[in-house]
């Protein structure tokens, strides 16, 4: 929240347009040291109020932000807001995203096909800690 606050009340003005494409978040990709990694990684439900917080906000301030993309998060990091999600399909991401995996609850997730899926890292660290099926999806979405 404090990252979104910052851009929109620091750098968000006339000239945005000249210099700001989109804001992105990601998770941390592979370290060299796999034990600090997995101790690095932040469980979702910990991510998830700070995560929809900073979309949010600059959703409302017209920023466009990316957080669920080859890097990004799961939907359901946003579970609680599903009209701030951007639906875009799995299968568009093709071998950026090979390596994800889906624990047991995302096996009756309506979003799925709509998932990045979760880190091999993430699994041995939190396994389904934070995880948040979605029973429906919306029919449109940003």
């Amino acid at each position: 929240g404090e990252h979104a606050r910052f851009i929109v009340d620091q750098l968000v003005g006339a000239q945005r347009d000249e210099w700001m494409c989109r804001v992105e978040y990601s998770q941390p990709g592979a370290y060299l040291d796999h034990e600090r990694m997995l101790h690095a990684i932040v469980p979702l439900d910990v991510v998830r109020p700070n995560l929809l917080e900073a979309v949010r906000l600059l959703s409302q301030a017209s920023v466009p932000v990316r957080w669920s993309h080859p890097c990004g998060f799961p939907p359901c990091c946003l579970h609680g807001e599903p009209e701030l999600i951007h639906w875009e399909l799995r299968q568009d991401y093709g071998q950026a995203i090979a390596d994800r995996g889906f624990a047991a609850p995302c096996g009756e997730c309506a979003a799925r096909p709509h998932c990045v899926g979760l880190r091999p890292e993430y699994l041995s660290a939190h396994g389904e800690r934070g995880l948040e099926p979605f029973s429906s999806v919306p029919v449109s979405g940003p």
